[in-house]
């Protein structure tokens, strides 16, 4: 398993780069790419554009990042996240930020759901580097959760948002390299594309399975564990925690007023593949109830190729939403989602109602796939 940076500076030779980057934009033994790039004589890295939570990790979801500098190299970190900004203008490079470099270099450790933002931020790069005439280069990297299902709800194109940044299903089963070739012709960019592919991955590996050291994406995203439930804990509605703050987030879902045993036998007698569920107490640090006692379920997964997130997630807020009519099931503005299952709505209703649009997409998705199964 070799990652498409080993093959990087033949096509940097000379340039001058602006470099999307954060924390997880290593090698296999975990030097950062910008240590590596900086201070060469073959290439100059001018500047870190960062994404949601920051160059080095450390922001939380939804907090705002500061430009700053960086304290490995000192070259400027722009922000890419700046929520002073109107709707999609904060997350999307400024002509400034592109002044005066030839190439616009994006690495980051994606985990393989439509409403993770760092394929939102590559779709917007993408955009502005044409618009400044950039080439922009893609560093691929595994899909951590595989490469293979493709399920759950496809967002509509008229609620795009920086959650919903095009028409995918919540788990799409793409690298980043294969999103980018898929937003720049399916959105008609028009950018001057090099994506360097990854040796040795397949489809069907999970991220422990490459070799690579896990480093977290994000704040509430510390294991593999969590990227695999992730697509499930975002959709079980606003109105449950997912146990942010936990050491398990994600794998958490519950809220005060919660039966968990109940909730838990109630799922067992369903025999989802792949999970069992076991009633659990959590105290919420982050997100709703945050600062409670929350009742719910653990998700125990068992068999992770047999698995399915978004299948198991309708399962999970239909039954809440039976046992608990009286609470309110808001619309999740964060997970862009069509909407939420209907009150009375059937799991089996929600799960075929994906299907028509799923099926298109995978037939869009085969134009750009890079890697075999």
């Amino acid at each position: 398993m070799r990652l498409g940076l080993e093959r990087l500076f033949d096509v940097l030779c000379g340039k001058r780069v602006g470099f999307i980057a954060n924390h997880t934009s290593v090698a296999a033994d975990l030097t950062h790419l910008g240590a590596l790039l900086h201070g060469r004589d073959d290439v100059r890295l001018d500047r870190f554009l960062a994404p949601e939570h920051g160059l080095w990790g450390d922001v939380y979801a939804g907090d705002h990042v500061e430009n700053a500098a960086d304290p490995l190299t000192g070259l400027p970190v722009h922000s890419l996240y700046d929520r002073t900004k109107p709707g999609l203008d904060a997350f999307k490079p400024t002509p400034e930020m592109l002044a005066g470099f030839d190439v616009l270099l994006f690495d980051l450790q994606d985990v393989g759901a439509r409403y993770y933002t760092y394929i939102s931020t590559l779709e917007l790069a993408m955009e502005a580097a044409t618009g400044a005439g950039i080439a922009v280069v893609v560093l691929d990297r595994p899909n951590p959760i595989g490469g293979v299902v493709v399920d759950g709800d496809v967002s509509s194109e008229s609620a795009r948002t920086f959650t919903a940044i095009h028409p995918l299903p919540v788990q799409h089963g793409m690298t980043v390299g294969e999103l980018a070739r898929l937003f720049n012709a399916e959105r008609r960019i028009g950018c001057e594309l090099t994506v360097i592919e990854m040796e040795g991955w397949r489809r069907g590996m999970f991220f422990d399975e490459t070799g690579l050291p896990w480093v977290a994406p994000s704040p509430n995203m510390p294991s593999l564990a969590a990227a695999i439930v992730y697509t499930c804990g975002n959709l079980v509605g606003a109105n449950l925690s997912v146990g942010l703050g936990t050491t398990k987030p994600f794998e958490y879902a519950g809220a005060p007023w919660v039966d968990p045993f109940a909730y838990a036998g109630a799922l067992n007698e369903r025999r989802l593949p792949g999970v069992r569920f076991r009633p659990a107490y959590f105290h919420v640090h982050y997100g709703p109830y945050a600062g409670q006692r929350c009742a719910g379920v653990q998700l125990h997964v068992s068999d992770r190729r047999g698995f399915l997130a978004c299948q198991t997630a309708a399962h999970m807020t239909t039954l809440a939403r039976e046992l608990y009519p009286a609470h309110s099931w808001p619309q999740d503005p964060k997970v862009g989602r069509h909407r939420i299952p209907a009150s009375g709505e059937t799991a089996g209703e929600v799960i075929a109602s994906w299907q028509p649009d799923l099926a298109r997409f995978r037939e869009i998705r085969a134009r750009y796939v890079l890697y075999a199964d």
